[in-house]
């Protein structure tokens, strides 16, 4: 081997490498910018599950004052109970808009 290189062979390798170079540098973009996408999406659904989580919360106590107050009617500012006797029901009749009527 020569000790030097000609200018011919430099500019023929140069311009190797350098499309070398610019293949690899477009096959490494999406791989990129797929991790920011991932990035992104991951604090994205990290946002959600905290909002997700003060929603659930506020459903989950909704759910229990619903229960608390099931027998309970809201009257101006006051919460007053409301009393059922166990026939009440069967002494008001049925209720049905969709009945026969009078032809059975």
């Amino acid at each position: 081997m020569s000790e030097h290189i000609d200018q011919e062979s430099f500019a023929h390798k140069h311009t190797e490498l350098r499309d070398r170079l610019a293949r690899i540098k477009m096959q490494l973009d999406p791989v990129d910018r797929s991790d920011d996408e991932t990035a992104e999406l991951a604090a994205r659904v990290f946002e959600l599950l905290q909002t997700k989580r003060q929603q659930w919360l506020t459903a989950e106590k909704r759910r229990l004052l619903e229960i608390v107050f099931l027998n309970r009617t809201l009257d101006g500012v006051i919460l007053c109970p409301q009393l059922r006797k166990p026939f009440d029901v069967l002494a008001e009749g049925l209720l049905v808009s969709s009945s026969r009527g009078d032809w059975i």
